[in-house]
């Protein structure tokens, strides 16, 4: 399965390593740190033209990037978990249990 990230961008679920909101992380001195040293090394990615809200960090085949996005992490979170449902498997936040009562998923 993958992942739309805004515009024409897709990853594959399975190299999803995160999905971070940006208002919050860049609070913090390491993740903006980390993100201006991905930026010179050329590994950071506009989805689109807008304002990102949110970053995605992939990883396939020992090559990291990271892929800004107009959608909102929650979006991009709720994206990523329904697309990694599988019958009887227990789903992880961001869904809370009102959320899967409410689709008729039954938690194991």
């Amino acid at each position: 399965m993958y992942l739309h990230l805004g515009q024409d961008t897709v990853v594959p679920n399975g190299a999803v390593i995160g999905i971070f909101n940006l208002d919050v992380v860049s609070q913090s001195a390491r993740t903006r740190d980390f993100l201006a040293r991905a930026e010179a090394d050329g590994l950071v990615e506009a989805v689109s033209d807008e304002l990102p809200v949110s970053f995605v960090l992939y990883g396939k085949d020992g090559k990291t990037r990271v892929y800004l996005s107009q959608i909102s992490a929650a979006t991009l979170g709720r994206r990523f978990a329904l697309k990694n449902i599988t019958i009887g498997a227990r789903i992880a936040r961001p869904y809370r249990k009102r959320d899967r009562q409410k689709e008729g998923i039954e938690e194991t």
